[in-house]
Parts: structure tokens; C-alpha cells; sequence
């Protein structure tokens, strides 16, 4: 799966949640934009660490998915590899 782009989407989410709560309370211009720096870098980590957890739940996954089909392979060279012995004899 990407997950190049969660981050950025979660700054992104944020920052909107923020403005329309800026503009409903009527902040003034500097506290407004402190506050928006502040919530911006704040949930560009959070976007980060979600990134960073999903990319590891789905490496895991992969190596499940990997690791089932090794071992099917396996089953079915040595079915086969049984099966051309009793032919042989």
C-alpha cells in the first residue's frame, strides 16, 4: 500500500479543522497563525508515526503472505518429488 501521502493528509485535516475553529472564535491575525504553525507541525508528526506503524503492519503481512507461500511450494516439490520416486519403482 502507498503511504507516502497520510502524512499530508493528516497535517492537511488538521489545519482545516483549524482555520474553521480560528474564524468561529474570531481570532485575531498572530495568535491565528501561531496557532496553525503549531496544530500544522503537531499533526504532520502524528501523520508520521501513523505512516511509520502502517508501513510496518503491512511489511509484516507481506511476510505472512510470503512465508505461506514458501512453505506451499515446498509441500508441492516434495509431493512431487514423492510421487516420481513410486513411479520409478
Amino acid at each position: 500500500m502507498k503511504t507516502k501521502s497520510i502524512p499530508a493528509i493528516i497535517m492537511l485535516i488538521g489545519g482545516a479543522t483549524a482555520c474553521i475553529l480560528g474564524l468561529a472564535n474570531q481570532y485575531g491575525t498572530s495568535h491565528f497563525l501561531k496557532m496553525l504553525l503549531v496544530v500544522l507541525v503537531v499533526f504532520y508528526i502524528l501523520g508520521c508515526i501513523v505512516k511509520i506503524i502502517l508501513d510496518k503492519a503491512f511489511a509484516l503481512s507481506d511476510e505472512g503472505n510470503n512465508d505461506g507461500k514458501e512453505q506451499s511450494e515446498e509441500v508441492k516439490e516434495n509431493i512431487e518429488s514423492e510421487s516420481d520416486t513410486q513411479n520409478d519403482e
